[in-house]
């Protein structure tokens, strides 16, 4: 590389050598470079460039004029997380259950027995807060409900529509769904008489008079089942007063005709309130040390099979609070004590396997069955709450074991 450069070198020189540059080139070209006059400023020009420049930056300052008061575009607002949608109206067929949107009192969405949505119902008046709205069992039909109170016999169809009140009773005091989500069965007080009727929209049938009411503020008579799909009869409830323990039965009774079919006295040790399938044909009697009283307690949670007279002994520590839609699975509990959490256990009653358990640490609210099925629905709230609708969640166990907890927070209808 350096012999090369070399070369180059020797080249450049002999050719210099050949052909020499004049002596004053140099002198001649910083002399011209020097004495060359600057180029004169082009005013008009000026202007030109002054002007563009000056109504570019008029130009710039409107459009952020603009940009900085344009409103903001407008957004579809989003849900938050406590928000319920409004799923419009439920579909026919399809059993629902209802709870409350605490955002829209009046309005109560319906699930599907997965959990699902379905439908929203929309009241023209939201109850007040002494009243409740009941569902049929599948969720067709509505009942606003007076707690106890003298009721209307208000009902509503199954998209929440007032119908046309059927001509209820004086003195109605009980109103409750039938087995098949039409007919209902109510209890009234006339004239110092327990009155049992049966209803349907627009009509009333009076079916028995069962007797006198033990007290002014006292039924002595409740209805614990009614039923119209297989076999048109009521079971009845009765304390009949003095004594103590205070002596109870319960009475099977034909809605067609009034006769009384069954009577049979319970005995003591056993709670206030018996249990009765949708049917009519089961009868739980749950023993007092299922509500934590000491002995004297019945021996035995009893179930009962009215056509047979068979019957199935539970663990007394145990208190049946309903029946499955297919009479197959009794939901009980250890105990359900206002302000403590409530354990529950679904058991098989052909085989006494527990088929599911909850001990969540909520207290139950309220529950519903699935029609001819054995699964069942439960409405848990925090424990220590005393609201007339409660906030709730949902959770729905089923008989083979699998459950469902649905998102959100709701009110308890």
């Amino acid at each position: 590389m350096d012999d090369l450069r070399t070369e180059i070198r020797d080249a450049f020189e002999r050719e210099q050598a050949a052909h020499p540059a004049a002596a004053n080139l140099r002198y001649r070209v910083v002399r011209e470079t020097a004495s060359r006059p600057a180029p004169n400023a082009n005013l008009q020009w000026m202007a030109v460039a002054a002007a563009l420049l000056i109504g570019a930056l008029v130009v710039v300052g409107l459009m952020s004029s603009r940009v900085a008061v344009r409103p903001a575009p407008a957004t579809t607002p989003h849900p938050t997380s406590s928000a319920i949608p409004d799923y419009g109206p439920p579909p026919a067929g399809v059993p629902l259950l209802y709870v409350g949107d605490p955002n829209h009192p009046g309005w109560y969405v319906g699930f599907d027995w997965n959990g699902v949505p379905r439908g929203t119902i929309k009241l023209e008046q939201a109850p007040d807060e002494l009243r409740s709205l009941v569902q049929a069992p599948d969720g067709s039909g509505f009942l606003l409900d007076a707690g106890g109170k003298e009721t209307s016999g208000q009902t509503l169809d199954r998209l929440g529509k007032a119908q046309e009140p059927f001509p209820v009773p004086t003195g109605t005091r009980q109103l409750v769904w039938a087995d098949d989500n039409r007919h209902l069965c109510s209890l009234a007080i006339q004239n110092g008489n327990v009155v049992l009727s049966w209803h349907v929209p627009t009509y009333t049938a009076n079916a028995a008079i069962l007797g006198k009411q033990n007290g002014p503020d006292n039924l002595g008579y409740a209805i614990r089942g009614c039923s119209f799909a297989t076999d048109q009869r009521a079971v009845i409830e009765h304390d009949l007063g003095g004594g103590i323990p205070q002596p109870k039965e319960f009475l099977v009774v034909g809605l067609g005709d009034g006769r009384v079919l069954a009577r049979e006295p319970i005995a003591p040790g056993v709670a206030n309130g018996i249990v009765v399938s949708h049917d009519g044909t089961l009868v739980a009697l749950n023993s007092l040390k299922s509500d934590g009283f000491p002995e004297p307690t019945a021996a035995h949670t009893v179930v009962r099979e009215l056509s047979s007279g068979s019957r199935i002994d539970l663990d007394p520590s145990l208190g049946v609070l309903a029946f499955s839609g297919d009479d197959k699975v009794a939901l009980v509990t250890t105990g359900w004590f206002a302000g403590r959490p409530t354990n529950l256990q679904a058991i098989e009653l052909a085989t006494g396997k527990v088929l599911w358990s909850y001990a969540g640490g909520q207290e139950l609210a309220g529950y519903l069955a699935e029609p001819d099925s054995g699964n069942f629905a439960l409405m848990l709230k925090q424990t220590g709450t005393h609201d007339l609708h409660p906030k709730v969640s949902i959770l729905i166990e089923r008989a083979g074991g699998t459950s469902t907890a649905v998102p959100g927070s709701f009110s308890q209808p």
